[in-house]
């Protein structure tokens, strides 16, 4: 498991181009990415660019393991009650389903509906997420991709519930759980790795205190980082481990931050055989 070891293309959003931010995440010794470029920006990435970001990953020796999906509130998401939005959220999400499977990744993670004090608003929520995923799935299969709905930092017992009544509607072999440990910390909510350890299919790795999301490197906050790895090692995830890290002080050099990150990730990684 050393050398399977992932990262997020954003540790730094700085908007420049993505070939620099390549180059040094291989330089730090990682071998896959976690695509997260344009994650809230309308976006519809073009075959051309598709095959010029392969040549760049096989030209640094990288593999694309996943990709987030574009979330942009109620702009055009696939879970909004609005329909016009949430078809244009559709479209958004096949095109990453697109252009993941184009680039040999196996995963679109999607974001859960937003919360709203309003109960019968949030079903509806859920009910498009669910029409929108029943739209994508021959695309899935087609690419073979699968879809990961994504926890969050404030979720409720009424959002696990809806997640759970998917989880029983729909296949794993193309819809599963991404587990992210930052907003499992804030949220308390740590378990849902236990609990839905067989349908983890994505992972966001990043240490926080408790409070805000941080996207620390593991060790810098609170995270019960023994007890993710042991959840990881027994329910034996087979993926390669994704850490989703930011790089906040923009003072600091990003190639020693992201050996730094390596170095953690790796001797953090060893838990996990």
């Amino acid at each position: 498991m050393n050398n399977r070891i992932s990262i997020t293309t954003d540790y730094r959003d700085d908007g420049g181009p993505i070939e620099p931010k390549l180059r040094l995440i291989a330089e730090a010794g990682f071998k896959y990415i976690h695509w997260c470029e344009h994650w809230v920006k309308d976006i519809l990435y073009e075959d051309f660019y598709i095959e010029g970001l392969k040549k760049l990953l096989k030209k640094h020796g990288l593999k694309l393991l996943d990709t987030h999906n574009a979330a942009l509130d109620h702009l055009c998401e696939p879970a909004t009650e609005k329909e016009p939005e949430r078809k244009r959220g559709v479209r958004l999400l096949k095109n990453r389903i697109h252009f993941t499977g184009k680039l040999g990744g196996d995963c679109v993670v999607v974001h859960p509906p937003l919360n709203t004090p309003d109960k019968t608003v949030f079903l509806k929520r859920w009910q498009q997420l669910g029409k929108s995923i029943d739209e994508v799935l021959p695309l899935c299969e087609k690419m073979k991709v699968k879809i990961a709905i994504e926890n969050t930092h404030n979720i409720t017992p009424l959002a696990v519930a809806q997640l759970e009544k998917l989880f029983k509607r729909l296949s794993p072999e193309f819809f599963g759980f991404c587990f992210d440990s930052g907003h499992a910390n804030i949220a308390g909510t740590l378990n849902m790795l236990e609990d839905y350890g067989e349908r983890t299919i994505a992972l966001h790795l990043h240490d926080n205190h408790g409070k805000t999301d941080e996207h620390a490197l593991p060790g810098e906050g609170t995270v019960d980082w023994d007890r993710i790895m042991r959840a990881l090692k027994i329910n034996k995830y087979a993926k390669p481990v994704n850490y989703e890290l930011m790089l906040r002080d923009p003072k600091l050099d990003a190639g020693e931050f992201l050996k730094k990150a390596y170095k953690t990730a790796r001797k953090l990684a060893e838990k996990a055989i």
